[in-house]
């Protein structure tokens, strides 16, 4: 997969943009949107992400999976979540951790989302978009989810044995252009080149069996919530167990009274029973 790349200063949502663009030409698959701003972030069930100029990343790319049956296109969700902790770690050195389906945890806060959107056709996905939210440079957070949140500039902080209890909106000018922190000199575009190269070689893989064998063993290792009790909140009931894994259909094992539920993303939120991992 050839992968190009489209910068935007500023945009409501780079998976809305790229669904105006699939309506207007025939984009290739690999076609990244990246924004400095996005004013109308969105992420799972409806959620709103924030991304203030220049702290953040928006980006998305647009894929054509079309020989992947439509049960397995959730799963590239979870391939994203892996491609994104691997750029992480290879461009910044934090230690970064999946909790499952779509968030990116460090220290025990949440640092990325990933929204995965589909438009389908005769049974089969015409598009599938991809995006991704990733906290670089804020300091200053909502607060609803300031206690949830990190960036990985604070993740620096940390490492270094740093307190970052002091949150604050004011950003000093980092090296790369349209960055407001001075802290880390992330630079959010070699991340964002990172996380798709990442992904482009998991994919590849990927496409071949519509299979995610091939990555569990690393996946595992990485998922936060792995041999810790969690809540599944069912629309039938919820119920508590102990999280075992993820299987190559991508879906949660959670133990339960005896016996191992398969849990789809797409029908349950799995909580942590002491705060939010």
């Amino acid at each position: 997969m050839q992968i190009s790349y489209d910068w935007i200063e500023r945009i409501d949502s780079t998976n809305s943009e790229l669904k105006r663009r699939s309506s207007q030409s025939v984009l290739p698959e690999g076609y990244v949107v990246s924004a400095n701003q996005q004013t109308a972030g969105r992420g799972r069930s409806g959620h709103s992400w924030q991304s203030p100029a220049g702290t953040s990343i928006s980006t998305s790319m647009l894929l054509h999976p079309d020989t992947l049956p439509m049960e397995a296109v959730p799963r590239l969700t979870l391939l994203a979540a892996m491609a994104t902790v691997l750029a992480i770690e290879e461009e910044t050195g934090i230690e970064s951790r999946i909790k499952w389906p779509n968030d990116i945890v460090i220290a025990g806060r949440k640092a990325a989302g990933i929204l995965t959107e589909m438009a389908a056709e005769g049974g089969r996905a015409r598009y599938v978009l991809v995006g991704i939210g990733i906290n670089v440079h804020q300091r200053s957070y909502d607060p609803q989810i300031a206690d949830k949140a990190i960036s990985l500039d604070e993740a620096v902080l940390l490492r270094e044995g740093a307190d970052f209890g002091h949150r604050e909106s004011v950003h000093a000018d980092n090296r790369e252009t349209g960055d407001r922190a001075g802290i880390s000199h992330i630079s959010r575009r070699k991340l964002i080149r990172s996380i798709w190269e990442h992904f482009s070689d998991l994919y590849r893989e990927f496409s071949q069996t519509a299979d995610l064998e091939f990555l569990l063993s690393d996946y595992n290792e990485r998922l936060v919530n792995r041999e810790q009790r969690v809540r599944v909140m069912d629309p039938a009931g919820a119920y508590e167990g102990i999280c075992r894994g993820v299987n190559s259909r991508g879906e949660l094992i959670v133990e339960s009274e005896g016996r191992r539920r398969m849990i789809n993303s797409g029908e349950v939120h799995v909580r942590g029973l002491y705060g939010y991992v």
